[in-house]
């Protein structure tokens, strides 16, 4: 097992939605398929904090718990939802270049990290470096080509962004659900390709615009202050 995971030529991300589909078949055919609740894809990150020093491409990363810098790597995760049960199906590690580009630590801390200079597959160094938006929209095809299609890609303001919103309303052809922040309020935004029947509801409010040529309904979701 440890030479398996050692391994960087296997491709785990392919053996991963292999074990996630099977367990999707296995439970749908256990369970009530005329469940009428959305498949839905979730993106989020969080904090991989971490103590020691030597870790290959460790660096400082802002914490939004704490409000402060910490040691580690942002955990960017790719999430299943089919009504029923919730898979994990993509992940990356992420890390914050500071000004200098040093990730916040010492030369003398990065030379007491740990480097393997025969890395055959570099996918994952070279995500470290890559923005989690980026990652995110990759990681969304990979899921659809794997067969985890959804109705809805769900993410907080972080990824509330056009470039991902037009890639999921556009080249997945799916609706998006997200949050955006103003001065004062937190608003839920839900975009949809048109026309669309049965959308949900928020408090029977829904305010019509166009936005990234898609139609968006949008609701206060509460206030930041």
């Amino acid at each position: 097992m440890y030479r398996f995971k050692k391994d960087n030529s296997i491709n785990f991300r392919k053996i991963n939605f292999h074990i996630a589909k099977k367990l999707s078949n296995c439970i749908d055919d256990g369970t009530d398929n005329n469940s009428k609740l959305p498949e839905c894809l979730i993106i989020d990150d969080t904090d991989l904090e971490k103590t020691g020093y030597h870790f290959e491409l460790l660096g400082k990363i802002f914490s939004h718990v704490t409000h402060s810098y910490i040691l580690g790597y942002k955990l960017l995760s790719l999430i299943y939802n089919d009504g029923k049960s919730i898979f994990g199906l993509d992940f990356s590690l992420h890390g914050e270049p500071s000004k200098k580009g040093d990730y916040g630590m010492t030369k003398a801390q990065k030379k007491n990290q740990h480097s393997k200079k025969d890395r055959k597959n570099t996918e994952r160094v070279d995500e470290y470096k890559k923005s989690k938006p980026e990652c995110a929209m990759e990681m969304l095809k990979r899921a659809f080509k794997h067969g985890f299609k959804a109705k809805y890609v769900l993410a907080d303001s972080w990824f509330c962004s056009i470039e991902l919103i037009r890639f999921v309303i556009k080249t997945l052809k799916i609706n998006f659900l997200g949050m955006a922040k103003t001065n004062y309020l937190e608003i839920t935004l839900l975009f949809y390709l048109p026309p669309q029947n049965n959308l949900p509801t928020f408090g029977n409010q829904r305010i019509n615009n166009q936005y990234a040529n898609t139609k968006a309904a949008a609701v206060t979701h509460g206030t930041t202050k």
